[in-house]
């Protein structure tokens, strides 16, 4: 049986690291929606709540 040297485990490493990153990458570039969408929601309560507040204010 032969042995396992320190040069495989740190290829073996290396070789999930790398594959780990690029399906980071590749998943952040198919589907970058879902992060443009979470500001857009934010704007709309802010303005929500801003108008909220101004109605609230003028009525008597």
């Amino acid at each position: 049986m032969s042995e396992i040297n320190l040069r495989q485990v740190i290829l073996g490493v290396l070789t999930v690291v790398i594959s780990l990153v690029l399906l980071v990458v590749a998943a952040v570039k198919l589907y970058p929606t879902q992060n443009a969408e979470a500001p857009a929601a934010d704007e709309a309560g802010q303005l929500l709540s801003l108008e909220m507040g101004v109605s609230s204010e003028l009525d008597p």
